[in-house]
């Protein structure tokens, strides 16, 4: 036991090393193991990166390991819970919309940052909405939604997840690949989520970027695809309530979260702006890192001056 504990310890650390990332955990209010990685300026404004549906912080490698980035802000990056290194509690009541904001706010308390910029991919997105759903925009400086995958106007005519019958048929395919990822039959399971990771970019990711996302992907428990197939993204009781700075961020070529929903976010937050990314999928802090960290600064750079 004591070589085995050893010898994991060591795996660890090296690869903290290997990225040069802090790591950390800190434990949500209903006692979840939560965890950080921590990097650039420790004195520099906070920004929280959170990841997307079946992510891992790890998919902010491009922004946490950018230069000026680091130079200029303390990057710090969660694991939610359920995803990756994170803890993944069995009951289903463990993966409430609140839960996830609740963990946000612990971890800007634990970690004692200071009026953070949230940017949330996807899900991520509606974990910040959750976030500001149940604590407020008092404790940030902003938000950049990156693919964001929340609804501010009610959508009733969105056809039920696994009625296939009116869809297109590369969406009906994507969705029962998403059905297959929810399957604790590994092989329906891996089908399905290699489909899933193939749509995040318009034009194919490199090998190892493909290769570490499907390993990360694979890290999120099926009963926990499960629980989180309730509707987490209708936010219409904040309409036109979140004064907040906000940066859309969004690819034309989204085949997850279409741009036009981005299009009609944009109406519903007063103090926000939406730029799209041509040619770009749903993943643009990966497909276009350069272009993305260019806009986060700019955008945190003007919210923090305030």
């Amino acid at each position: 036991m004591k070589f085995a504990a050893a010898f994991f310890a060591l795996l660890f650390a090296a690869a903290a090393q290997a990225q040069d990332w802090d790591y950390s955990t800190v434990t949500a209010a209903d006692g979840v193991p939560l965890v950080v990685a921590e990097t650039g300026n420790p004195d520099g404004p906070a920004v929280l990166f959170i990841h997307g549906y079946s992510q891992s912080l790890s998919s902010w490698k491009a922004q946490l390991n950018d230069p000026l980035l680091q130079a200029a802000y303390r990057l710090v990056a969660v694991d939610l819970r359920g995803h990756s290194a994170s803890g993944k509690p069995w009951a289903v009541d463990a993966y409430e919309p609140q839960d996830w904001g609740d963990d946000i706010a612990t971890v800007i308390a634990e970690k004692n940052l200071n009026k953070p910029v949230l940017i949330g991919w996807s899900f991520g997105g509606t974990v910040m909405m959750s976030y500001v759903r149940h604590h407020g925009t008092d404790d940030i400086s902003g938000l950049i939604f990156a693919g964001g995958a929340m609804s501010f106007e009610p959508r009733a005519d969105a056809p039920a997840f696994d009625d296939m019958d009116d869809l297109p048929p590369e969406v009906a395919e994507l969705r029962r690949g998403m059905m297959q990822m929810a399957s604790p039959d590994i092989a329906l399971n891996l089908a399905g989520t290699k489909l899933f990771v193939g749509q995040l970019a318009a034009v194919p990711l490199p090998d190892d970027t493909m290769d570490e996302a499907l390993a990360y992907n694979m890290m999120l428990p099926a009963y926990v695809r499960d629980a989180m197939g309730k509707n987490h993204t209708d936010f219409t009781d904040l309409a036109g309530n979140v004064k907040s700075p906000a940066l859309l961020i969004h690819g034309a070529a989204d085949a997850l979260v279409p741009v036009s929903l981005a299009e009609t976010n944009v109406g519903y937050l007063p103090n926000s702006e939406l730029i799209v990314y041509d040619g770009i999928g749903h993943a643009p802090f990966l497909e276009d890192p350069a272009r993305f960290n260019a806009d986060v600064m700019a955008f945190a750079e003007r919210v923090f001056a305030r």
